[in-house]
């Protein structure tokens, strides 16, 4: 089954990407979170919808529009595979999916180990109202134990229910 990744965002989803952002990472108990602006996003990152960062992690937020026989655990699947092509060293990921508040959170997560340190990404995908899925991911990278501190299930769940409020109307 193919997931569209394509890297074009028209500005309204871009501005709802935005909203999404700043809901979740308000919600999610990290130190001094900020929404990027475009000129402070990364390249690699500016198609993605909306950008953050804190001092502890970065991510981003991605709407996936509606698409014929996708289900969350696909875009679990697919985004945690494109962090696989970018790992050249040892790698490790999965994708599960989880009940949280009576309501299905999707996850995907990787590691990627290598002479710069670990980086470990987390991606919470749940339903979007209006169709589709919302993205909301968490990258922390170190070469110390910060970055496995993400991993922690009560991280997790603060990660979990943060993607499910910031995706409520």
């Amino acid at each position: 089954m193919r997931v569209d990744t394509s890297t074009s965002t028209p500005p309204e989803i871009q501005i709802e990407a935005i909203e999404l952002a700043s809901n979740f990472i308000l919600k999610s108990a990290l130190r001094n979170p900020k929404v990027l602006t475009r000129s402070e996003t990364p390249v690699s990152l500016a198609s993605y919808g909306a950008a953050w960062r804190s001092d502890e992690a970065a991510g981003f937020v991605k709407i996936v529009p509606a698409q014929d026989g996708v289900r969350g655990l696909d875009v679990a699947s697919t985004i945690v595979a494109n962090d696989a092509k970018d790992c050249k060293a040892k790698f490790a990921s999965g994708r599960t999916s989880e009940l949280v508040d009576s309501e299905v959170v999707f996850r995907g997560f990787s590691s990627c180990e290598d002479s710069d340190g670990v980086r470990l990404s987390q991606y919470f995908i749940v339903s979007r109202k209006k169709g589709g899925f919302v993205l909301f991911s968490v990258v922390a990278s170190s070469k110390g134990e910060e970055a496995r501190a993400f991993q922690k299930d009560e991280r997790l769940v603060d990660f979990k229910k943060a993607a499910l409020i910031a995706a409520s109307p």
